[in-house]
């Protein structure tokens, strides 16, 4: 079967697809990845066909609008802020999105998907369609979306509720360019006002690349709502770590890591700034990955070590704790490493997650990143690296999470629908 799987996002939104995409390849099929030429490297050295999707998500957060919307403290300032940039850039992706899924048997659609894929399937492409997803996109009365403003339980019928907020902020800022992309590319009548739960209204099969063990499968999904387990991608097979790297790991106690991947910020000094005398006052050594966010600085004590990369599966488990965004692949590699894990979240479903590892006693509660300050963030390291209870938490989830093979049950489910 010939699988297109579209792609978008950063680093760590394209690595799980990948992983994905490997196991469909390994069952047999032929997959294809259309993602960012950025990623165009990692796709092909791990064996799948590459397609290209303009639209360059680091140039989105680069932007004036951009670091705007991240910087935020309103969820619908930020989506807002960041549709300014993103919609110019829609007719392309539709366009891009659609010539990538031309000759497809089966169309693998991700967050971007929510937006695109109900224009393909009316396009009667005879290709079966499934979304794979890494938050929790259906409503439940579990828990409330993940673009809540509050992420504290509100019982069930506000739960449910919440989930208007999220169709609403995430639909009405890009429902004129998506329309006008569908009547330019296809010469289709508009989505109406609620194209998110017209498109739920599909029931189309869906794979969730999150661990169970942090989030269970809600009680009120249907069978066609699936948590697999993370979607895990080694990139240390082929790496070999820095001696400065290596000799400073072994130079000390492990130290706490801080990254944040794809969020980027006006003032990145400040930061860095902050992280620096936390670490001082909680005599912690530390590891500062740069990502996008420039996280520079230009004299670093001994006892701070700054790296442009190294594979989260190779460095989590030699650390104390890790402070991130709350990316959900960084999120998954910290829990499969067994450490505490401490969020510093900017948007999106980064919150959401933040909350989840509170919750489960998994690391200290988050601290939105407008509200970082040295007093807060010293006291959630000093609580990650010295509560036992929570470090125990920390491995023993560690060791579920390993057992799972999330991929090979997603392939597992791909199958049986393809099949059915």
């Amino acid at each position: 079967m010939k699988i297109t799987i579209v792609a978008i996002g950063s680093h760590g939104d394209i690595l799980p697809m990948v992983a994905l995409g490997q196991g469909l390849q390994t069952a047999g099929h032929q997959v294809c990845i259309a993602t960012h030429d950025t990623a165009e490297t990692l796709v092909r050295q791990s064996g799948l066909n590459f397609l290209l999707v303009r639209f360059d998500m680091k140039q989105v957060f680069d932007s004036e609008a951009g670091k705007a919307g991240l910087e935020s403290k309103n969820p619908i300032s930020s989506i807002r802020n960041l549709a300014r940039v993103v919609n110019p850039l829609l007719f392309q992706l539709g366009f891009d999105y659609w010539t990538a899924c031309q000759g497809a048997e089966m169309i693998i659609h991700t967050n971007v998907g929510c937006y695109f894929a109900a224009s393909l399937i009316e396009q009667r492409t005879d290709a079966r369609h499934l979304f794979a997803f890494l938050q929790p996109k259906h409503p439940t009365r579990a828990f409330p979306s993940f673009l809540s403003p509050t992420q504290r339980q509100l019982g069930g019928l506000l739960n449910l509720a919440t989930q208007f907020f999220h169709d609403a902020t995430l639909w009405w800022p890009h429902r004129t360019a998506i329309n006008d992309w569908r009547q330019q590319q296809f010469k289709s009548p508009p989505l109406g006002w609620n194209h998110f739960k017209q498109c739920r209204a599909l029931r189309l099969p869906t794979l969730y690349g999150f661990s169970p063990h942090l989030l269970p499968k809600p009680a009120d999904w249907g069978d066609h709502l699936n948590i697999t387990g993370y979607w895990h991608l080694d990139e240390s097979k082929h790496w070999q770590p820095p001696t400065e790297l290596v000799n400073f790991l072994a130079a000390g106690p492990p130290p706490v890591y801080f990254g944040f991947g794809s969020m980027t910020t006006s003032n990145p000094a400040a930061t860095v700034e902050i992280i620096l005398q936390a670490l001082a006052q909680t005599q912690q050594r530390g590891i500062l990955l740069t990502g996008w966010a420039g996280l520079h600085a230009v004299d670093l004590p001994d006892t701070v070590l700054k790296i442009d990369y190294a594979p989260f599966e190779w460095l989590f488990p030699q650390l104390a704790a890790v402070v991130h965004h709350g990316g959900t692949g960084t999120l998954h590699a910290g829990l499969r490493a067994g450490v505490p894990t401490l969020i510093i979240p900017f948007f999106f479903d980064q919150p959401f997650w933040g909350q989840r590892i509170a919750e489960a006693g998994l690391g200290p509660p988050p601290i939105p990143r407008h509200q970082l300050s040295v007093a807060r963030l010293a006291t959630a390291i000093k609580m990650a690296v010295t509560d036992e209870t929570m470090r125990k938490r920390a491995r023993s989830l560690g060791k579920l999470v390993q057992s799972e093979t999330g991929v090979k049950r997603a392939v597992e489910l791909v199958n049986h629908y393809y099949a059915t």
